[in-house]
This record gives C-alpha cells, sequence and structure tokens, in this order.
C-alpha cells in the first residue's frame, strides 16, 4: 500500500509541477514582458517621452510630398499614443494629429473626426534590433467630399 501511495504521490507531485509551469502571466493593460514592467508603448517612444519618425510610402491623395518627419508622443492613457502630422496633411493652420493605441505589435488608430474628416486604421510594430518601424494604413471621409485610404511606413529616427 506504501508504494502505491508513493507512486500516487510522485505522479501528483509531476502533474503539479508542468501545471504550475505552464502558466503564463497576464499583464495588466499596456504592459508587457516577462515582469508586466515594460510599457507596451515604450518600443515606440524614446525613454518614455516623444519620438520622431521618417515617414515614406505615403499613398494618400493630397499629400503634400512623399517623405516627412511626424511625431509620436505618449497620451494619458498608457496605451496611447499621438500620432502627429498624419499624411503631412494641412488642415487650417496645422497639422492632422491622430490619437492610436498600441497592444503588442498591433496600432490602432480607433474612428475619430479630425477637421471635417472621420479617420480610422490599424497597422502593424516591427522592433528589429534597434529599428522601430510602423506599417500603417487608415481610411479618411472627408464630409461632402473625398473618402479614401492611406499607406505610411514609419520609421524611428
Amino acid at each position: 500500500m506504501n508504494k502505491i501511495f508513493k507512486g500516487f504521490l510522485g505522479v501528483a507531485v509531476l502533474a503539479a509541477m508542468v501545471t504550475v509551469s505552464s502558466c503564463t502571466k497576464t499583464c495588466d493593460k499596456g504592459y508587457e514582458g516577462s515582469d508586466c514592467k515594460t510599457q507596451v508603448r515604450g518600443k515606440l517612444l524614446n525613454s518614455g517621452s516623444t519620438a520622431t519618425y521618417n515617414v515614406d510610402n505615403n499613398s494618400c491623395a493630397g499629400s503634400l510630398t512623399t517623405s516627412w518627419h511626424s511625431t509620436i508622443v505618449p497620451a494619458s492613457d498608457i496605451s496611447s499614443v499621438l500620432l502627429t502630422n498624419v499624411g503631412h496633411l494641412v488642415c487650417g493652420s496645422g497639422t492632422i494629429d491622430l490619437n492610436a493605441t498600441i497592444d503588442g505589435t498591433t496600432i490602432t488608430i480607433p474612428y475619430q473626426v479630425v477637421c471635417g474628416a472621420t479617420m480610422s486604421g490599424t497597422g502593424t510594430v516591427t522592433v528589429s534590433g534597434t529599428t522601430t518601424t510602423i506599417s500603417v494604413t487608415y481610411s479618411y471621409n472627408v464630409t461632402g467630399g473625398l473618402s479614401g485610404s492611406c499607406t505610411e511606413r514609419w520609421t524611428k529616427i
């Protein structure tokens, strides 16, 4: 009986070890990493603050040029950023700035109204060594006018 109990106990301990070692930790919103202390949006920023990007491959109608600089600024929400000078488009005396969220390697531009146009989109964030690149496509619809989509590649400088 003692041998059967020890055998059963050994199997139970082994099963518990496998179960515990196969658990994955779920981080709070906006954080990632083995210790869940790394901000997801950190890969887009420079030490938590504004980062400058070279933007190209623009397919937007009305864009002033095919290559320009933009910035990504941290927003108040831990998983959000502000994309500035999107599309190198002018609105009044300023540029188009869009709110975006980041979750893992996906960047999302939620539906928003900017300068009389509705805009939304999605993209992918790629980090390779010290190079951060965002490939993003967004759509726009100007009230009573132009509509379409734009594809841009943002590379952190």
